[in-house]
């Protein structure tokens, strides 16, 4: 579940680290430019910042994910993801990892809503 907030501008922010990313923006200055809580998959959560807040991030102790695939200068959270991701596919029917979103779909159907396997 996603929860919009405002910092210097309006970004959707998992539930499970809203709080983190709201202190990180309103106590201590950090412009965060997107997250991710992973969504059960602890190496994919990811907090992108701005520029200038990298140092910021730096010196809070967060630790700076050599490469992500969209992003550049992305840490990874603190908080901890607390998603079900793992429950029945509402179009495969099989159990597997996802979203824990409504309608679930596995991350096969996702990305692959044509493929059958």
């Amino acid at each position: 579940m996603e929860k919009t907030i405002l910092v210097h501008h309006k970004i959707s922010v998992d539930e499970c680290i809203v709080g983190e990313v709201e202190e990180l923006n309103n106590r201590y200055g950090v412009v965060t430019i997107h997250t991710c809580c992973g969504h059960g998959h602890v190496r994919q959560a990811y907090i992108s910042v701005r520029l200038n807040s990298i140092e910021k991030m730096l010196l809070l102790g967060y630790d700076k994910k050599p490469k992500h695939y969209l992003l550049h200068d992305v840490f990874t959270p603190k908080s901890k993801c607390k998603c079900k991701s793992t429950q029945k596919c509402s179009k495969c029917g099989k159990i597997r990892r996802g979203w824990n979103k409504k309608p679930f779909l596995c991350y096969n159907c996702h990305f692959h809503p044509l493929k059958v396997d």
